[in-house]
């Protein structure tokens, strides 16, 4: 390996990448964080192709940004962030199975979403985006795939049960979700929350999704690495419910949505 400049593959300064005579050989599986260096142990396990070591090389700048967000290490990084964000609290399903581990998550819920998806998406916990969204999510997004945006990296996320760890909140009044980020953009954030009578062990459609968001707002103000954006929560409803976040990036900079479940319970 070499640590080379940017390549016309658009491959950022400081990342690790392999000559060019190397056999292709998979994304690197990493091991948890070293608390004593910082560092990320690199295990490398299966033979990698080109575009998996450049998943691989994004997800490993993810770990060390989110680890130094939450303050449980400092973490050396050879890259700045490449992406973008995903809901902190109450936390998503994403970055709940990043949290736990992706190779060895504690939850029945993040142990299935890795069965069914393996271990490598959740390292890039603020990437379940729509490059070209512009607006049009209910359109380009089908049923039953809202959580992984519809992209198969992601399907794990869809897997529908009733035991995704859930944060509580109050059943009203005002409350401060915070949406952790790696890359800020002008945008437009909405929340949704499903209807009374919502069915977790169903695969969750548009219609299960109230018609109107409770909160929209364009930029948000950010604070300690995550968007404030504070609610007034709906109510009526006790019990398992989902809220479904909405990132819209607006044009000219680009048509980019990112998009995020977090399972919550009303009290």
């Amino acid at each position: 390996m070499n640590w080379g400049p940017e390549s016309g593959a658009g491959r950022p300064t400081g990342v690790m990448t392999r000559p060019a005579s190397a056999p292709e050989s998979p994304p690197p599986t990493f091991g948890p964080t070293s608390r004593v260096s910082g560092r990320l142990p690199w295990v490398w396990s299966r033979p990698l192709g080109r575009g998996a070591r450049d998943e691989a090389s994004r997800s490993a700048v993810k770990v060390a940004t989110l680890t130094a967000v939450l303050g449980a290490a400092s973490v050396f990084t050879a890259v700045p962030a490449l992406a973008h964000g995903s809901m902190g609290n109450p936390i998503s399903r994403i970055m709940q199975c990043f949290r736990e581990g992706p190779e060895n998550p504690q939850s029945a819920a993040c142990k299935a979403a890795v069965a069914v998806g393996d271990s490598w998406p959740p390292y890039d916990w603020d990437e379940v985006n729509i490059a070209d969204a512009s607006g049009r999510s209910r359109e380009i997004i089908p049923d039953g795939k809202l959580c992984s945006a519809g992209r198969d990296k992601y399907k794990g996320l869809d897997l529908a049960r009733d035991d995704w760890p859930a944060t509580t909140l109050p059943s009203s009044g005002l409350y401060t979700f915070q949406y952790q980020l790696t890359a800020a953009h002008e945008g437009t954030f909405e929340l949704y929350v499903t209807k009374p009578g919502y069915d977790p062990t169903k695969p969750l459609k548009w219609s299960d999704l109230e018609d109107t968001p409770f909160y929209r707002q364009d930029n948000p103000p950010i604070a300690g690495n995550a968007y404030q954006l504070q609610a007034n929560l709906p109510g009526g409803r006790t019990g398992r419910h989902l809220i479904y976040s909405i990132w819209q990036r607006h044009w000219p900079d680009s048509g980019e949505a990112f998009y995020s479940c977090s399972d919550v319970i009303f009290r």
